[in-house]
Formats: structure tokens, C-alpha cells, sequence
């Protein structure tokens, strides 16, 4: 009653009449309805999200964007409207003074009215000033009103229709002007403003156009249509799609997730243990809580904690992603209650079709409600879904760069442990599993939520009949438990098998050339297929798993409606299934299915996820190097003249082995050159692992004076192209870059390369020789200017003529670093007159140290070492390789990086095309579920329409299948454009499976006899040789006849084609004209292996795979162990081995890296020497060892291989100065052939080299 008096002074109106809204033909709402509840819905929806939104505008500035005419407009029309709300209020204060007096609601509404008006222009304009482009609050604001205008309007209308109407003429025009500026306000909404000032979007190219998207547009994917027409029109290229949006590039999401990490990390290393101190200073108090820092404290008792803590990543993941993807669980909450419309409209619909008396309004009512519900819904989950999987990216993206930046900075015993193809791994399937659950987790709780809704409506439908569904799926819950726990541990051991595979596949991959040579592709095939069976018998467990569960998870949705039916039937007589039961149930019974189905993938993604979660946790709480074990000092206030000061430190490759250097103590002054000597293994190496704070400082001090560069013994080279290789990320300075190239020796190679520094280098550098890779990265540490630089034996890859030009205008004292810092780790006898200080180690120790002269003077082991190699002094120029180290990184992480520097920041390619993919999956989806969505409207209008002619039955049945439409809609699109993604691995292996195969590695008919190749002539008659049909020839027009027995040296200019001319005698590439006759037989003619077996490669890079020592020397166990000990013993390795803990068994490393190159180097001899073919091959063997370890080994060939016929490409040309024959080879020609005492009279290219040399 006192709501009748507020809306009209006598109270004859009230709020609601049944009769006047619902039961009559032609309805309406009371004045009362209309002047109170449709004017204060808008108003209250307003103000209920204004101080959440003010907050969150408050906090999220993008930038101001200046006043534009949309925004002026709305302003104006805010204005406008506000004056139009209060001109309806002064009007009834001027219907006071003249004594009308109104009901109270004339006074309330426009003033509730007007305030909201005023509100709506505050953030219209604070929207402006916080860089809003268009907003979702203001647009539903303006809908709302003009939905509850809407019915006012059709009120007025019909009431100014009626013949005895009262007409209030003032008011009526009033509401007709603000319905017509809320129409205009709610049109010009629907429009996004300009961009704020000073966004990135303005500079960027292509810019994605999410950001400045309208909020319509952003709902309904719109936005993403011009992409969807440009590729519809023409096939997409990678330069069509849009930039990311700044908050998804992995340079945003990466340092939080680390951040966050180490924090987490942290609070777990600083878990409280109990500790009991007692106090040195009897003085002091014993409730004293102020302690001197400096105090001297025992620690008397140390309890610890009961149970282990672990740095929870979930936790961190949470922090990191949780805030933005909590809006999914607002999201997927509206649309889960919003599912439930749909039967219970049907239910309506069904009642209304069996009541004949029922007004059409009514269905039409429904029609558009059920509508109105599923495009909602439509759009709530797709929003939900755009949340999801924009979250998943993130977290994929996240993980891969943690794991990429702890790859570049665990310590050496934790990389023992962790595998490359652990890593790859990680980066790989389980960052996948982050992204693949994200879509799903929110079914955890949305699942029992949509089970038990359903099963209260179904209750109220059929009453306790549900509760023997209820059975069946409780008895469902232990099976799927069971099946978890087996799906986890399956789960566990796929992971392992493919971590080891992924791992001899990645070895596999990087020495495939080896193992050409060598013929090993059987031995290493099997070793594959060995851990694939393993793989496949617990894919086969899984799969049948998977199987079985599939099939219970299917079959339970119809066992529950069928159970729950029959016993609804037979439990009363009087319990009739009739059409509005049936349907109804039928509706909510599919809509039960959905999160029945949905739930076995749930629990086995988040198994798969939480498997993933944990290896992930181990790999990221990985030991780290400590930079900070060497102190890092500025280049000016550095204090002292020296630039490193290493006192008394000893360190080790693990904390759990010996160490690997002692009591190392030395000083350089600034600007000093400085040498490191010593034998293969000696730990020269390891000292600039030391210094680059690669291995682990037991004790000491070390002090480094400003920036580091490091020039690697084996080169690492980026799939970039040549000049991007030296840059390496630093702006060009077009002087300078010459200048560096020009030094390095790089300028010959230029001309020769297609085009020039642009040429793109192939993976690992392969169109490159092992001296231009050499040279390319010496360049790229000289153009980044550091203050130090740590050189292992830049020059042991190149020839003496160009490691004499190197050291003269690189490393030199006039070279371009004579200002810098240098420490080269050297074989070469040659410049070490020319060095300031010289180290000399032994056994992880410095055994001397000063200049060439005062060493000399001493007359200690360096000087004998110098007498020894007297006759050699000259010749050697820099080259050769020293030992690395036992824990070289993976390939290029010693190359790029230490821990006091941070690598190149990661792309976000990855990124790019995969968020595109979705949000065009989210575009297709929701046009789809449109489609979907019509046909349920189609349906229902139909239905509402032969409502006299059709029975409940087949409206029941049309309407609650039509509504399922939309779910198979939506799975159609998910599934197939799951399968466009994955079809791309079948078309990637069907493109692998059809490239050119090598030649058959047997064939039967041109098979040579087993004693093949008796005497080891090797014929090369008009030989060609190109790399790929559109290249030109490397090897051009060879004519050369070597006998039996000879030893033939091969040398040439770096990149002149030597090591070309062995891959032509393996068969690596084919040749392009002519032939290689051995023993007349034409090598073309035979299997491969038929070939390689009787042939043996000493290569140029020693390359090793894990597995035993033994395995790499004979993986066939063709030989026995006497044999292989022989072998070691004249590799000079036999010593070594014998004080290995494990001897044979001795586990090498991925690559070999827990023995140094100088140490694969004698391995790949020994190789050689078990083998013992007819003909052997040194592709500049010896590159990688000390002067007198080359000394062993050519004496050991010569002894060894007699009677062979041996081919070796030399740098040393000291090494060949005996053999028989030279050639000299030059652009790919043979240039000058003949004995080494013809060639030198001659006075051609072999004087000139030798000259160089000091040969001569």
C-alpha cells in the first residue's frame, strides 16, 4: 500500500497486476512498474558497478586520449540528458506551485535519473582521461536503458492511441527526446575512440586491432574479420599477422614468472630451521634481541624440519596468471546457470503449446527469450574461452623462457642430470600441458556444479526417481580414480622413454655426419628403436586406458537416463512419462552428458599437467652457477691496474667430484696479451670456464675488470644469416664492421659466399668450413668491444698464412684488441715471443708463468718443451685447439653465454600464430553457434506458430534437439580445426618421407669382395663436385691418381675445398661429374656402407655420443677388449682410461663433453686404429692437441698405417713435410701436385704457404 501511494497520490496504481502484464492478450506494465522499476533498473546497475570500475580505472592507465568529436559528442549528449531528467523535476515542482500535487515518484525518479546521467558523463569523460577506447559497462548501461525505455515508449504509444487518453504533454515530449539521446548515446557507443597518446600501437606497422576494437566488436570476435576476408581472398603470409599486444609478448610475461620464481624460491631456502645459538660474548644478555652482525655465533643444535619443503610452482604460476584468468570463472559461472534456461523455457514452451487458452504473446515470448538466452551464452563462453586460452599462451610462453634462461645457467652437475632432451622436452610437451589444461581447469568446479543443478531440476521433475542416476555415477568415481593413478604412472614412464629418446635423437641429429662416415646409422637405428619399443608398450597401456575410460564416460550419461526413466515408470502407477517430463528430462539429461564426458579429460590433463608441473619444478630448483663467485668490478674505479686478480682458488665441475683446478694464483695488468700452454687435459680450457664463471669456486678470490667476451674452441653459429651472426644483436656501425671483417680474415670469403655477409649460414654453420666458423665468431667477440676477452684457440681451425694475418691484426700487440685484455689459450709456438706473460699448466695447476724470455732463463719444463719442438718453433702458428671442458654447454650455451650476461632476448614467434589460430577458432565459433542459435529460434517460432496443429511430443523433441545443435556446432569447430593444427605433422613427415634419399647402403650385385681394397689406389678422374643443383661447383675438374701406400697431404686456403674432396670420397654428396676409382672399382657403383666400411675418417670435429667409452669405439662389439685396450694404448689414451673409475664403461657425456677436445680427438684415433682399413682419411686431426701429442700421433700413423694409403688435410704443414705427395688445392682446383721438396723449388702457393709457416 505504501508503494500505491508513492506512485500515485489516491494509491489506485499499483506495482504489478497479473492481469493487466500476463493474462490478457494485449500486455502492459503498471505506470507504477513503469515509473519506479524501468527507470531505477539502469540507475542502480550503474552505481553498483561504479566503485569497482572507478578502481579498476584507477590502476590501469593506458595513456589520455585527447578530445575527439565522438567523445565531445557524448559528452554533450550526457549533458543533455541530465537537463532533460531535471527539466521533468522542476516541472512537477512547478505543478506544486501551482497546487497539482503528484505523486511522490514524479520527484524521485528524474532526480534518481538525472544524478545517474551526471555519473554516466563523469566516466565518460574518465574513461577519456584513462585511455578507455570503448567501454563494456557504459555500452550495457546505455542497452539497459533503452530495453526499459522500450516498454515505456510502447506504453505511451498504446495509451496515446486509445480514444478517451489522457495525454500529459510535457512529459511525453520529454521521455520522447530521451529515449531519442539514449538511442544516439547507445549507437555511438558501439564505436571505439582514438587511441591514447603516445601508445605503442602508433608506431608499430601492423598493430592488432583487439586493443582498439569496440566492445561489441571484441564480444563478437568482429575485429578479427579483415584478417578472415585478406586470407580468404589470398593465402596468408606471416608478415599479415598482427603484432602481439604488449601485455602477451614473452619480454612482458617472462621476467614475471622468474621474478616471482626466485621469490618463491627463496622463502623454501630460507625455511625455518632450528637453531640453538650460544653466545662468544658472556656479556650480553640472554634475552638480548638486538645481535652484532659481526657477532661470533656456534651453532649447538640444528633440528631439522620435519618435512622437506618444495618451492611450490603452481603457486608461482597462480600469482603470475591468476588475477587475468579468474575473469574465466566469472565467465564460465554466468554461462553454466544461463545452460539451465534452455529447459526450462522448453518446459514453458511445451505447457504453453497443451494450454489452447493461452495468448500467442506468450510463445512468441518464449521464442525470443530462448533466443535472447543462447546468444548469450554463446558470447559468455567464448569470452570465457578467449580468457583460457590467452592465459594458456601465456603460461606456454612463460615456461619456455624460464626454462631457456635456467638452461643458460644451471650449474654442470644439475646439466648431468638434465638432458638435452629433457629440456627440449620441457619447452616443448609440458609447457603444451599448461596450455591444454588452462581450457579445462575451470571444469573442476564447473562440472559438480552443472551435475548437481541438473540433478536438483531433474529431482524436481521426477523426483527421487534421480537418485538411482545418482548411483550409477557414484559408482563411477572409484573406477575413474583407479584409472587415474595408472594414467599418471604411465604417464611418469612415457615422459622417460621420451626424454631419452628426444636426447639420442638430438645426438643422432647433430653427428649424423659422423655416423655417415662411420657407417653407424644400424648400430644407432636399433638404440632408437630399443627406447621407441619401450615408448610404445606404455602408449599401448595408456591407449587401451583411454580406451576403456572412454567408453564408461560415454555409456554413463544414457545408463543414468535410462536407469533413472525405468525406475521413475515402475515406482508408481500413476507416474506417466508424458511429453513434458520426457523432453524436459531428455534436455537436462544432455546437458549432463556434457560435464560427464568433459571430466575423465579434465582429471588426465591435470594428471599429465601435474607430472609436468613436478618435472618442471625439479628442472627450474636446479643448482645455478653463481655469478657472483667471481667479483665483477667497473672499468673505470675499478681500483688497481690489474684487470684479473685470481688468488689461491681452486675450483671444480661439480661440488661432487675432485677439483679440476688448485690454488690458482695470478694477476694481469690491464691491456696485457696473455698465453696459456699446456698438454691435452692440462685444464687450460677450464681456466677460461673459470673465469667466465662456468664452474663451480670451492675457495679463492677472482676480480674481473669490466666486460667479457669469449671466443669458444669449437664455434657456435647461429641459422642466421652471415652478418646478423656478428652483429649478434648490436647496432651496425658500417666503419667499424669492416674494419672487423676486414681483420678476421673474413673479406676472401665474402666474395666467395652468394651474397656477400647477407648469405643465410645454414643450422651449425653447415655451408660454412671449420675455419671460416671459426673466424666468424672470433669477428663477432672482437665488433662487441668488451674490455677482456678469452680466446681458446680461435686459430686452431684456420690455416697458417690466415692465423698469422689474425694474430697480426686481431690478437696481436698492434692488433685491433692490442688495447684490451687477452687471454689465448694456444698451442702454437710460433707468438709466444710476442705475448706479455705466458701460463704454463699442468694437470690442473700452474706449473710457471712469465714472459717468453724470463720461462726460458728458468730452464724449467717449459723450456725443454720449447727445445723439443725447436725445429717446429717457427711453424707453428696459432692453431690448435686446447682442451674443453667437461661441462661445455649444451650446443652454443658456452658460446653465448655465462651467467653474468643474459642471451638474446627469445622471439615471440611462437606466440604470433598461435594466439592468431585461436582467436580465429573463437571468430569461426561464434559465427557457428550463431547459426546454431537461429536454428533454435526457427524451432521454437515453428513450434509457436502450428501450435494448434502440432502435439507437445514434437515440440519437445525439435526444441530440445535444436538446442544441442549449438554444442555439436561448437566441438565441430574445435575438433576440426584441432585436426587442421595436427594434420600439419602428418603433411610435415609426408614432405620428410618424399626429400632425396641417400644411394642404398647395400647393394648385392656390385658388392666388392671382402678383401676390398687390397692395395688402396684412389683414382679421381675429371672429378666434380657441387652441394645442391643450383649451387657451383666446390670441387671443380680433380684429375689426380694416388698409388697404393702413399701418404698424401692435402692443403689449401681455408674454405679451398679439402674437406669437400673427403665428403666426395665418403659419398657424403654425390659427385656432380666424373668418378673416384678405388682399386678399379667405381665407387658409385656400391651400397654405402659396402664403401664406408672399408675406408676410415679421422674428422675434423671429434664427435662423441653418450653411452660408454667402449660403445663409442666400437658399437657394433665387433672387437674384443684386448683389442679396443691396443687401440687406446697407440691412441696415447691408455692411461688415462685406466684411472677412470669405470674404464671402458666410462659414461661419456652428451657430445663428449666430460672430455676435452684434445682427449675426442685421440678417441676418434683410436676409432681409426681398430678399424684399420686399408685407407685412412685425417681431416685435420690433429688441430685440437699439444705439439708433442701430435708428435705421438703421426709417428703412431705411420708406424700403424704402413701399408695404407693415407690422406690427410693439414693446417700443420710441418706434419706432411715427409709424406710422399702434396696437393694443393685452391677455389676447388688442384692448383700444384707432387713431392713437398718439388713443390718448394717451384716456389708457387706451397712456397708461399710454407714461407709463411716459417717452413722455409
Amino acid at each position: 500500500m505504501a508503494l500505491r501511494g508513492f506512485c500515485r497520490a489516491d494509491g489506485s496504481d499499483p506495482l504489478w497486476d497479473w492481469n493487466i502484464t500476463w493474462y490478457t492478450s494485449n500486455p502492459d506494465f503498471t505506470k507504477c512498474f513503469q515509473n519506479t522499476v524501468l527507470v531505477w533498473v539502469p540507475c542502480f546497475y550503474l552505481w553498483a558497478c561504479f566503485p569497482f570500475y572507478f578502481l579498476y580505472l584507477s590502476r590501469h592507465d593506458r595513456g589520455y586520449i585527447q578530445m575527439t568529436p565522438l567523445n565531445k559528442t557524448k559528452t554533450a549528449l550526457g549533458f543533455l540528458l541530465w537537463i532533460v531528467c531535471w527539466a521533468d523535476l522542476f516541472y512537477s515542482f512547478w505543478e506544486r506551485s501551482r497546487g497539482i500535487f503528484l505523486a511522490p515518484v514524479f520527484l524521485v525518479s528524474p532526480t534518481l535519473l538525472g544524478i545517474t546521467m551526471l555519473l554516466a558523463t563523469f566516466l565518460i569523460q574518465l574513461e577519456r582521461r584513462k585511455g578507455v577506447q570503448s567501454s563494456g559497462i557504459m555500452l550495457t548501461f546505455w542497452l539497459v536503458a533503452l530495453l526499459c525505455a522500450l516498454a515505456i515508449l510502447r506504453s505511451k504509444i498504446m495509451t496515446a492511441l486509445k480514444a478517451d487518453a489522457r495525454v500529459d504533454l510535457f512529459r511525453d515530449i520529454s521521455f520522447y527526446v530521451y529515449f531519442t539521446l539514449v538511442l544516439i548515446q547507445l549507437v555511438l557507443s558501439c564505436f571505439s575512440d582514438r587511441s591514447p597518446l603516445f601508445s605503442e600501437t602508433i608506431h608499430d606497422p601492423n598493430p592488432c586491432p583487439e586493443s582498439s576494437a569496440s566492445f561489441l566488436s571484441r564480444i563478437t570476435f568482429w575485429w578479427i574479420t579483415g584478417l578472415m576476408v585478406q586470407g580468404y581472398r589470398q593465402p596468408l603470409e606471416s608478415s599479415d599477422l598482427w603484432s602481439l599486444n604488449k601485455e602477451d609478448i614473452s619480454e612482458r610475461v617472462v621476467p614475471v614468472l622468474v621474478k616471482n620464481w626466485k621469490k618463491e624460491f627463496a622463502k623454501c631456502r630460507k625455511q625455518p630451521v632450528k637453531v640453538v645459538y650460544s653466545s662468544k660474548d658472556p656479556a650480553k644478555p640472554k634475552g638480548s634481541s638486538k645481535v652484532d652482525v659481526n657477532e661470533e655465533v656456534e651453532a649447538l643444535i640444528v633440528k631439522s624440519p620435519q618435512k622437506e619443503w618444495n618451492p611450490s610452482l603452481f603457486k608461482v604460476l597462480y600469482k603470475t596468471f591468476g588475477p587475468y584468468f579468474l575473469m574465466s570463472f566469472f565467465f564460465k559461472a554466468i554461462h553454466d546457470l544461463m545452460m539451465f534456461a534452455g529447459p526450462e523455457i522448453l518446459k514453458l514452451l511445451i505447457n504453453f503449446v497443451n494450454d489452447t487458452t493461452a495468448p500467442d504473446w506468450q510463445g512468441y515470448f518464449y521464442t525470443v527469450l530462448l533466443f535472447v538466452s543462447a546468444c548469450l551464452q554463446t558470447l559468455l563462453l567464448h569470452q570465457y574461452f578467449h580468457i583460457c586460452f590467452v592465459s594458456g599462451m601465456r603460461i606456454k610462453t612463460a615456461v619456455i623462457g624460464a626454462v631457456y634462461r635456467k638452461a643458460l645457467v644451471i650449474s654442470n652437475s644439475a646439466r648431468k642430470s638434465s638432458t638435452v632432451g629433457e629440456i627440449v622436452n620441457l619447452m616443448s610437451v609440458d609447457a603444451q600441458r599448461f596450455m591444454d589444461l588452462a581450457t579445462y581447469i575451470n571444469m573442476v568446479w564447473s562440472a559438480p556444479l552443472q551435475v548437481i543443478l541438473a540433478l536438483y531440476l531433474l529431482w524436481l521433475n521426477l523426483g527421487p526417481s534421480v537418485l538411482a542416476g545418482v548411483a550409477v555415477m557414484v559408482l563411477m568415481v572409484p573406477f575413474n580414480a583407479v584409472m587415474a593413478m595408472k594414467t599418471k604412472t604411465y604417464q611418469v614412464a612415457h615422459m622417460k622413454s621420451k626424454d631419452n629418446r628426444i636426447k639420442l635423437m638430438n645426438e643422432i641429429l647433430n653427428g649424423i655426419k659422423v655416423l655417415k662416415l662411420y657407417a653407424w646409422e644400424l648400430a644407432f637405428k636399433d638404440k632408437v628403436l630399443d627406447i621407441r619399443q619401450e615408448e610404445l608398450k606404455v602408449l599401448k597401456k595408456s591407449a587401451y586406458l583411454a580406451a576403456v575410460g572412454t567408453f564408461t564416460w560415454v555409456c554413463t550419461p544414457f545408463l543414468v537416463a535410462l536407469c533413472t526413466f525405468a525406475v521413475y515408470v515402475t515406482v508408481e502407477e500413476k507416474n506417466i512419462l508424458d511429453a513434458q517430463k520426457a523432453f524436459v528430462s531428455l534436455a537436462l539429461f544432455n546437458i549432463l552428458r556434457f560435464p560427464l564426458n568433459i571430466l575423465p579429460m579434465v582429471i588426465s590433463s591435470i594428471v599429465q599437467a601435474s607430472v609436468s608441473l613436478k618435472r618442471l619444478r625439479i628442472f627450474l630448483s636446479h643448482e645455478e652457477l653463481e655469478p657472483d663467485s667471481i667479483e665483477r668490478l667497473p672499468v673505470k674505479n675499478g681500483g688497481g691496474t690489474n684487470s684479473i686478480t685470481v688468488r689461491n682458488a681452486t675450483f671444480t665441475w661439480a661440488r661432487s667430484e675432485p677439483p679440476t683446478l688448485n690454488g690458482i694464483t695470478f694477476s694481469i695488468p690491464e691491456g696485457a696479451l696473455v698465453a696459456v700452454v699446456g698438454q691435452v687435459g692440462c685444464g687450460k680450457s677450464s681456466l677460461l670456464s673459470a673465469l667466465l664463471a662456468e664452474m663451480e669456486k670451492v675457495e679463492g678470490h677472482v676480480a674481473i675488470k669490466g666486460s667479457l667476451a669469449y671466443v669458444p674452441q669449437q664455434a657456435w653459429i647461429q641459422n642466421d644469416s652471415l652478418r646478423e651472426n656478428i652483429l649478434f644483436g648490436c647496432q651496425l656501425e658500417e666503419r667499424y664492421y669492416r674494419s672487423v671483417i676486414q681483420a678476421c680474415a673474413l673479406l676472401p670469403d665474402l666474395e666467395i659466399l652468394p651474397s656477400g655477409d647477407r648469405t643465410e649460414i645454414g643450422e651449425k654453420g653447415v655451408n660454412l668450413s671449420g675455419g671460416q666458423k671459426q673466424r666468424v665468431s672470433l669477428a663477432r667477440a672482437v665488433y662487441c668491444n668488451s674490455d677482456v676477452y678469452l680466446l681458446d684457440d680461435p686459430l686452431s681451425a684456420v690455416d697458417a698464412h690466415v692465423g698469422k694475418h689474425i694474430f697480426e691484426n686481431v690478437i696481436g700487440p698492434k692488433g685491433m684488441l692490442k688495447n684490451k685484455t687477452r687471454i689465448l689459450v694456444t698451442h702454437g709456438v710460433s707468438y709466444l715471443p710476442q705475448v706479455d706473460i705466458i701460463i704454463v699448466m699442468s694437470g690442473g695447476k700452474i706449473s710457471e708463468m712469465g714472459s717468453y724470455q724470463e720461462l726460458l732463463a728458468r730452464d724449467g719444463a717449459f723450456a725443454e718443451f720449447l727445445r723439443t719442438y725447436a725445429s717446429t718453433e717457427q711453424e707453428q702458428d696459432p692453431e690448435d685447439n686446447g682442451s674443453t671442458v667437461m661441462g661445455e654447454e649444451e650446443a652454443g650455451v658456452t658460446g653465448i653465454s655465462s651467467p653474468g650476461k643474459e642471451a638474446k632476448q627469445m622471439e615471440n614467434g611462437l606466440l604470433v600464430t598461435d594466439r592468431a589460430g585461436k582467436q580465429l577458432q573463437r571468430w569461426l565459433a561464434v559465427r557457428l553457434e550463431c547459426v546454431g542459435n537461429c536454428i533454435v529460434l526457427f524451432a521454437a517460432l515453428f513450434a509457436v506458430i502450428s501450435r494448434h496443429s502440432l502435439s507437445a511430443g514434437l515440440v519437445g523433441l525439435s526444441v530440445s534437439y535444436s538446442l544441442q545443435v549449438t554444442t555439436y556446432l561448437n566441438w565441430l569447430v574445435r575438433m576440426s580445426s584441432e585436426m587442421e593444427t595436427n594434420i600439419v605433422a602428418v603433411e610435415r613427415l609426408k614432405e620428410y618421407s618424399e626429400t632425396e634419399k641417400e644411394a642404398p647402403w647395400q647393394i648385392q650385385e656390385t658388392a666388392p669382395p671382402n678383401s676390398w681394397p687390397q692395395v688402396g689406389r684412389v683414382e679421381f678422374r675429371n672429378y666434380c663436385l657441387r652441394y645442391r643443383e643450383d649451387l657451383d661447383f666446390v670441387l671443380r675438374h680433380i684429375n689426380v691418381t694416388i698409388n697404393g701406400g702413399e701418404k698424401v697431404g692435402i692443403v689449401g686456403r681455408t674454405g679451398a675445398g679439402k674437406s669437400s674432396l673427403t665428403l666426395g670420397l665418403f659419398r657424403i654428396n654425390e659427385s656432380a661429374e666424373g668418378e673416384i676409382i678405388i682399386d678399379d672399382i667405381n665407387i658409385a657403383k656400391i651400397g654405402l656402407h659396402n664403401l664406408r666400411f672399408k675406408i676410415t675418417i679421422i674428422p675434423q670435429d671429434p664427435v662423441l655420443f653418450s653411452g660408454s667409452l667402449r660403445m663409442n669405439l666400437d658399437p657394433f662389439s665387433q672387437y674384443s677388449d684386448e683389442e679396443v685396450w691396443m687401440s687406446l694404448e697407440l691412441a696415447h689414451l691408455k692411461d688415462f682410461v685406466s684411472a677412470l673409475p669405470d674404464k671402458l664403461d666410462h659414461e661419456c657425456a652428451e657430445g663428449g663433453e666430460n672430455l676435452s677436445v684434445g682427449q675426442r680427438q685421440l678417441v676418434c684415433l683410436a676409432r681409426a686404429l681398430l678399424r684399420k682399413t686399408k685407407i685412412l682419411v685425417l681431416d685435420e686431426a690433429t688441430a685440437a692437441v699439444d705439439l708433442e701429442t701430435d708428435d705421438l700421433i703421426q709417428s703412431t700413423i705411420r708406424t700403424q698405417f704402413e701399408g695404407c694409403t693415407v690422406l690427410t688435410i693439414a693446417h700443420r704443414l710441418n706434419t706432411i713435410m715427409d709424406y710422399t705427395r702434396v696437393i694443393v688445392l685452391d677455389k676447388g682446383e688442384i692448383q700444384e701436385y707432387g713431392a713437398p721438396s718439388d713443390l718448394l723449388q717451384q716456389r708457387g702457393l706451397f712456397y708461399s704457404m710454407a714461407k709463411d709457416a716459417g717452413l722455409v
